[in-house]
């Protein structure tokens, strides 16, 4: 597997998301004290599927719930090509 490189949103652009979303993780609900400030903005639409860098297509996500995203992701991927991942 390819290591997965890290795409760098604007500064202005994340802390716009950020504030939008009242710094609170959209999945779980995650505050800035639960999560020590640490949030992580994710593209509904993935960039290689077409999706922007547009406040309509970015969440504020925990890291948690970062994972699990980017876990459902590669599993519908995967059903999708007819593979499915073994369970670790």
């Amino acid at each position: 597997m390819k290591p997965k490189s890290k795409r760098h949103l604007p500064q202005k652009l994340r802390l716009y998301v950020l504030y939008r979303d009242h710094y609170v993780c959209r999945d779980c609900g995650a505050t800035y004290s639960d999560t020590g400030g640490r949030f992580e903005i994710h593209h509904v639409i993935p960039v290689s599927e077409g999706g922007e860098d547009s406040p309509e297509n970015l969440v504020t996500l925990c890291s948690g719930c970062h994972a699990k995203r980017h876990q459902q992701m590669e599993l519908k991927t995967a059903k999708k090509r007819g593979r499915v991942p073994r369970r670790k």
